[in-house]
């Protein structure tokens, strides 16, 4: 007899789903029953997201709007700005957990539902909402605190740094390309991503579909029947070895690949920089006022032309670096979620956490180091060998202005990166519960506006490190700067003041110690 047809979806390019919105209980007792392990549960959260996008694209608009707001506010007034994004930081984490609490508590996602659409016969699906909106808003309690703690922790390096701050966004603001980097990373980056991600699904969905010739549509005209399915016959995908080499493969080169575009942004940004810091002072009246004579409208493409030419290898090189220890950590994250599914061995649970945190300090190390060789690289052209070892040597003799600086960009980075995320964040989930978005007839009907949100989170929170990381960057490379000049003897020549006094001071404190020479 010939089967009775139901309405699907294609997903991948590859399989053919159900349709929720026109069987959405019985695809939701199939789902919740059948497709319980950890890559039908991704498959799934993927085929829903794509409903979210005009909210997703508006988060994208305003962490870059946000993002420019920052970098203006810290070059007029970094100090107290700082204080007001810490504070509303905090705040604005304390307020999203307790929102999350109240709603979890009242009412969950779906009593908001039609009452022909909820599932009467199963609270499961309900509690598990409940239980994923308290999680999130004790995260969120949980990282407002560590704001707190850390804001009042660092506050000396905070006040130390500032001026250097408003230096280093000055040097930004004067040169007009680098204003647009951080869009162009974030824009660049983010559609990179997406092929690279969409590419990982369609060489993942090869597989071997075993279990997918159980009759769904024998699901949907009786659920029952459905529910009673073994284990075993549950639909899932398996992968042969030379698949799982080929899926470990694509990641490394998908991970090289952003790592190299990451190392071409910084290249350009210290190679911009250096040109801000060595150009002289304007001259008026026979002595210099504090304004930079430079002229950098084409800066940073001149800096993007130098680093694809001439230091393309050095740069792939650095980036390869950070790449195979990305792929080992993502093998690691998903070994630790096999190991759960599997029965969470505990010793197996401890050995993997254990190279985890290995991975994940050695490859913070990495980062740091090829930071500082890319600044050497802009200023001598020196290899990547060569220009490492001279960011060791740098940061040894500038470790402790270094350390005060980097411990305040941080600072500015982290409260700035958490008020963007946060803002946009909030503003997702908010435009995913009015309509057109909770209108279940409609194409942009999102089930969950926790998901839709984590996915802003993510894009808001990459945007963010965008920008975050251009001041940063620039902050490095200033400091740096002043580093060579120091060892060649030329400190006073084009040093911004306040990098002078932020060196010497800390020297003079580190002599009055008893730690410097003499």
């Amino acid at each position: 007899a010939t089967p009775d047809g139901y309405p699907t979806k294609v997903l991948v390019g590859r399989y053919c789903m159900p349709d929720l919105d026109r069987y959405r209980d019985a695809a939701r007792e199939a789902i919740s029953s059948q497709l319980g392990g950890f890559d039908e549960r991704a498959a799934e959260m993927i085929s829903s997201i794509p409903s979210a996008w005009p909210a997703l694209i508006g988060a994208l608009v305003l962490a870059v709007a946000l993002g420019y707001v920052h970098l203006f506010l810290l070059r007029c007034c970094a100090e107290v700005f700082i204080w007001i994004s810490i504070a509303l930081s905090v705040l604005g984490l304390g307020a999203l957990g307790a929102y999350l609490w109240l709603s979890a508590s009242s009412e969950t996602v779906e009593s908001r539902l039609p009452e022909d659409l909820q599932l009467s016969k199963s609270a499961s699906l309900s509690a598990d909402e409940e239980h994923c909106y308290k999680i999130a808003s004790i995260v969120c309690w949980v990282l407002s605190i560590v704001a707190l703690c850390m804001a009042c922790c660092l506050r000396s390096s905070i006040d130390a740094a500032a001026a250097c701050v408003e230096v280093a966004c000055e040097a930004i603001f004067e040169m007009p390309t680098l204003l647009m980097a951080p869009a162009i990373k974030a824009i660049s980056k983010g559609l990179l991503s997406v092929g690279l991600l969409y590419g990982f699904l369609l060489l993942w969905s090869v597989g071997d579909t075993s279990g997918y010739d159980t009759p769904l549509s024998t699901a949907f005209n009786a659920t029952a029947n459905l529910l009673n399915t073994s284990a075993a016959d549950a639909p899932h995908i398996t992968h042969t070895q030379l698949q799982n080499i080929m899926l470990i493969f694509y990641m490394f080169v998908a991970f090289w690949i952003l790592a190299f575009v990451n190392a071409l942004y910084q290249f350009v940004v210290a190679y911009t920089v250096a040109t801000y810091y060595y150009a002289p002072y304007e001259e008026e009246d026979d002595h210099f006022i504090d304004e930079k004579d430079v002229e950098g409208c084409c800066t940073a493409l001149e800096g993007f032309h130098v680093g694809v030419v001439y230091h393309a290898g050095s740069l792939a090189f650095g980036a390869a670096l950070i790449a195979i220890l990305q792929t080992i950590q993502k093998v690691i994250e998903y070994s630790e979620l096999k190991n759960k599914e599997a029965g969470d061995n505990k010793v197996v649970a401890c050995v993997l956490c254990i190279c985890s945190c290995c991975v994940k300090c050695l490859k913070d190390i990495v980062g740091f180091i090829n930071r500082n060789a890319y600044i050497d690289m802009a200023i001598t052209s020196n290899g990547f060998c060569t220009a490492a070892r001279r960011a060791l040597q740098m940061v040894i003799e500038l470790g402790g202005a270094m350390a005060i600086l980097n411990g305040a960009t941080y600072v500015f980075a982290f409260f700035g990166t958490v008020f963007i995320t946060v803002a946009c964040t909030a503003a997702t989930y908010a435009a995913a519960g009015f309509p057109p978005f909770t209108d279940q007839s409609s194409a942009f009907y999102v089930e969950s506006p926790l998901s839709a949100a984590l996915v802003g989170a993510v894009v808001s929170f990459l945007v963010a490190l965008s920008f975050m990381d251009v001041f940063d960057m620039a902050s490095d490379t200033l400091l740096y700067c002043y580093g060579v000049d120091i060892q060649s003897g030329k400190e006073d020549h084009t040093a911004p003041h306040a990098l002078q006094e932020l060196v010497h001071n800390h020297s003079d404190h580190h002599e009055e110690d008893g730690h410097g020479p003499g």
